[in-house]
């Protein structure tokens, strides 16, 4: 063998020791990792890749409908009708003229042997009511000729303080009124008949200033 040769054989001696060091060396350090908990099984380089599973998605169920808002319907009042019989009512009646009171006076009537004011006496008092606020007035009672002169001059007396207790029942200071009985001696009718006597049953109002 030339001495080349044997350079050569002693050159590829020394790589395959260098070689099987690097090889021990790996070796050695893959021990030292199985020992330290890092075995194949557990390192990366050699872990089989696993793709996630997506995790279920529960479908979500759409929103409940919003019921539209209705407006409640208005209740239309039934047409109110007049029952059978009843007159409507008429047109405002005219104001009392007052000069018919101080020039006329007012008279009311009584029925026979009465000093009861009757629903007519009421309402001609009524109408001249307003008249009544200002002056003093004489009220004077009077009486047919039908029965004693004595008693018909009470009774006189009686149909004026009725007509006077009336009026200040209304509000009326009682010193403007001024009662008054004649009896039966200021007669305006015929005392011989029915009419006559009804008319001259009566108490009359004058206003005296």
């Amino acid at each position: 063998m030339s001495r080349s040769e044997a350079r050569t054989a002693d050159a590829w001696r020394s790589y395959d020791r260098t070689a099987l060091g690097v090889a021990a060396l790996g070796l050695l350090a893959l021990l030292v990792l199985w020992l330290l908990g890092y075995g194949p099984n557990q390192m990366g380089c050699c872990a089989v890749s696993t793709v996630a599973t997506p995790a279920a998605v529960l479908p979500v169920a759409p929103p409940a409908p919003v019921a539209a808002l209705t407006p409640e319907p208005v209740k239309a009042e039934p047409p109110k009708v007049e029952p059978p019989g009843v007159a409507a009512a008429g047109p405002a009646r005219a104001p009392v003229d007052c000069s018919k009171l101080a020039a006329e006076g007012v008279t009311v009537n009584f029925a026979f042997a009465s000093a009861v004011l009757d629903t007519q006496a009421h309402a001609v008092l009524d109408e001249f009511f307003a008249c009544l606020n200002e002056g003093r007035y004489e009220v004077a009672g009077h009486t047919s000729s039908v029965g004693d002169a004595t008693l018909n001059q009470r009774l006189s007396v009686a149909r004026a303080q009725a007509v006077v207790a009336y009026l200040v029942g209304k509000g009326l200071p009682a010193s403007r009124f001024v009662g008054v009985g004649f009896g039966q001696t200021k007669p305006i009718a015929n005392n011989d008949t029915d009419e006559g006597r009804a008319k001259n049953r009566r108490a009359t109002l004058t206003r005296l200033s």
